[in-house]
């Protein structure tokens, strides 16, 4: 048993070096929502509301 609370690597724990592969990553165009889009979706979320406040009221209670 050695002391001073080290021990020594074991001979596989050395880890192989990595392949020279490329990655992979690539860039992807995502399109934006346009403005129109954005505000289409914030009416129809306010028209939404009233019935979801209902609703969490009723479930809080």
């Amino acid at each position: 048993m050695q002391q001073g609370g080290s021990v020594p690597p074991a001979p596989s724990s050395r880890l192989s070096p990595l392949s020279h592969e490329p990655a992979g990553f690539y860039n992807v165009d995502i399109p934006m929502d346009s403005t129109k889009d954005v505000k289409k979706k914030e009416k129809e979320l306010k028209a939404m509301e009233p019935e979801t406040n209902k609703r969490e009221k009723c479930f809080i209670q």
